[in-house]
């Protein structure tokens, strides 16, 4: 997948890291799940041979996104209105709801790109939020 970079500035970027035993433990909570990924997200979750490093991997790119945004979008850590699924290449996709979708096109956000990875232990999310330049820089 390319995108255009002419004309294109970075608003902010994120990173976390998660321990898959750590979500292995957190996912035994059915309300841990349901309020904190979207439907599409735990269907993709349970047909996973290891579902805790899907949804480790998952939770650490909402987590990524969180952080784009800043202290902003801590008043507004809804997990549900992030979504991140399969662009249909195997390119995981970021969708925004609610507020934090609102709060994205007030900085006018263009893209959210997103890069996850897991292996045994850990799993990590990287994101970034891309404008036009001369826009919400």
């Amino acid at each position: 997948m390319s995108h255009r970079l002419q004309g294109t500035v970075v608003l902010g970027i994120g990173t976390d890291v998660l321990s898959v035993q750590r979500m292995r433990s957190c996912i035994d909570s059915p309300a841990f799940v349901n309020n904190t990924f979207t439907e599409a997200e735990v269907e993709m979750g349970v047909s996973r041979g290891d579902p805790a490093a899907y949804y480790a991997k998952v939770f650490a790119g909402k987590e990524a996104v969180f952080k784009c945004f800043g202290m902003e979008a801590d008043a507004l850590r809804s997990w549900t209105e992030i979504e991140i699924v399969d662009g249909g290449q195997g390119q995981p996709v970021v969708r925004l709801r609610g507020q934090l979708e609102a709060l994205a096109e007030a900085r006018e956000v263009r893209e959210v790109l997103i890069s996850l990875s897991y292996d045994t232990d850990y799993a990590v999310g990287f994101a970034m939020l891309t404008g036009e330049a001369g826009h919400g820089d």
